[in-house]
């Protein structure tokens, strides 16, 4: 949407119900997050997709040592596999898996 009718939109969109209250969130270096995919405007034009994490984030999850039910536990190495496969262009797809990797030993999986 063009960058002057944003703070209308906002605006209007607050406006509706007192209780929900939106955010903006624009594009800067050709980089905008959206939830948790990072959209990259690459310097031809396409869109590149990644996954985006907050930098607050500790990748601490469900540790495989916890007495939780093994569902519990086989949810985690799943989700975040399948995050990165459903999330990340070829491009991003390594790294993105090598960083799954990494927080799953962190986590104390195999």
């Amino acid at each position: 949407m063009p960058e002057e009718g944003v703070e209308s939109l906002l605006a209007h969109l607050n406006s509706v119900h007192p209780k929900i209250t939106f955010t903006v969130e624009c594009e800067q270096n050709g980089v905008h997050p959206f939830l948790d995919v990072l959209v990259r405007r690459e310097h031809y034009g396409r869109l590149s997709y990644a996954v985006y994490r907050k930098p607050m984030n500790v990748d601490r999850y469900l540790r495989a040592d916890s007495h939780h039910h093994s569902a519990h536990l086989a949810s985690v190495p799943r989700t975040l596999i399948n995050r990165a496969l459903k999330l990340c262009d070829l491009d991003y797809i390594d790294a993105e898996l090598n960083h799954v990797k990494d927080v799953l030993v962190g986590n104390g999986y195999k």
